[in-house]
């Protein structure tokens, strides 16, 4: 996920995303995890929160940060991340750092909140983030203006809203959302020109197709946003009015990203329970979202999934998600290990390499601050621990950086 904007048009956000969204891939590295056979049902992406199980310790003073879903650098020294802390209760967690993802220090710790994402912090000062209530069909809007994400206050999201996937900021004033509408009956695109103190949510008869249940938006300019899902809309009038275009392929496509206003780069993937049969897409767009050269491939190998995507610049994009192994056949329970998945590439998204990464079971979020080599990929090890992971040199080497403490 990008940056995106403006108007009085959308609904979702997320807190933390310079210039990029998020990438998927990587090849064979095997963590002693062993993946659920609840890789879901066919056609069915899986959330960061719902991917993985989270161990509860019977007192806070165990608690660990269990996953890190979600990570939004505005430069390269100001980076956040939205987390969850292995409690009883699960709270969310805000982290933050202010050299480049070296260290981090816990901002915020959100109770009731079971993860936090998105999150996109389109300055060093001002950052959205959203809270996962499982439990709940009011998602929290986090929003910091000050101090560099070390104050956070708490808005209301609209009442319509039960789902936030996605968001993008533009600038330090005009963001855009896209979620899924309460009663699920479609999906609701939102804008605020005040950086989320309000939002209007735009007339659902001028959104040509409902996305379906995942989706990805990235705004490169004030006017000019693309969403995909299901499908893919586009407008060029602050969402005036939205222009379905045709992906050529069935499928579904859960990140975008457009560095420019004419390049964009997309992924998603058909999952089942079986990852042999899985297939992960790549689609690229020239014109600014409309038309689309879609192609669907086991990108980089046994890559089963890839969720997040980032490009800091228009020929340069790094994606992360989830590859498999298959082990052996005797083997107890699910045969397959699953991954964390690093993929890049240095032609605008045409072609994708997998690299090595250090060990990640799966890896949900990434982010490269723009223009540059420096980017943050966020998931978890093992199904009870976070990890971030952090490159300077566009993903060819990644360093496995210690969490902070709660």
């Amino acid at each position: 996920m990008t940056r995106c904007a403006c108007a009085a048009v959308l609904s979702a956000l997320v807190v933390l995303a310079g210039c990029a969204t998020a990438a998927k891939t990587a090849p064979p590295r095997q963590p002693a995890q062993t993946a659920p056979a609840a890789s879901a049902a066919a056609g069915q992406h899986s959330s960061p929160s719902a991917a993985s199980a989270t161990s509860t310790p019977a007192s806070r003073a165990a608690a660990k940060l269990s996953q890190v879903d979600s990570v939004s650098c505005a430069d390269a020294r100001h980076c956040r991340a939205g987390a969850e802390a292995g409690t009883k209760a699960n709270d969310g967690v805000i982290l933050g750092s202010v050299n480049g993802g070296v260290t981090w220090t816990v901002q915020k710790t959100i109770p009731g909140v079971d993860a936090v994402g998105p999150i996109d912090c389109p300055s060093t000062t001002h950052c959205l983030a959203v809270g996962n209530r499982v439990v709940s069909l009011a998602p929290p809007l986090l929003v910091s203006t000050t101090n560099a994400g070390k104050t956070w206050a708490e808005h209301a999201l609209p009442e319509s809203l039960s789902d936030l996937q996605a968001l993008d900021c533009v600038n330090d004033e005009d963001c855009w959302g896209v979620g899924i509408r309460f009663p699920a009956d479609g999906d609701v695109v939102m804008a605020t020109t005040n950086f989320g103190r309000s939002w209007v949510v735009q007339d659902r008869s001028s959104i040509a197709v409902s996305m379906g249940v995942s989706y990805g938006i990235s705004c490169p300019g004030p006017a000019d946003c693309v969403i995909v899902g299901l499908g893919a809309l586009t407008t060029d009038n602050g969402g005036a009015t939205w222009t379905k275009r045709s992906l050529g392929a069935a499928g579904e496509l859960n990140a975008v990203a457009c560095p420019s206003l004419s390049r964009c780069v997309a992924e998603g993937d058909v999952t089942s329970a079986d990852p042999e049969i899985d297939s992960t897409g790549i689609a690229t767009s020239g014109d600014g979202g409309q038309s689309w050269d879609l192609r669907v491939a086991k990108v980089g190998g046994r890559v089963g999934d890839l969720s997040s995507l980032s490009c800091p610049t228009p020929a340069t994009c790094l994606s992360v998600g989830n590859g498999w192994t298959h082990v052996a056949t005797a083997a107890p329970g699910f045969p397959y290990i699953f991954w964390g998945a690093v993929e890049r590439s240095f032609d605008g998204g045409r072609t994708w390499t997998g690299v090595r990464q250090p060990e990640a079971s799966s890896l949900y979020g990434v982010s490269c601050a723009a223009g540059t080599p420096d980017c943050i990929a966020v998931g978890q090890l093992e199904q009870t621990t976070g990890v971030i992971l952090r490159t300077v040199d566009n993903g060819s080497t990644w360093t496995e950086i210690p969490l902070p403490k709660l």
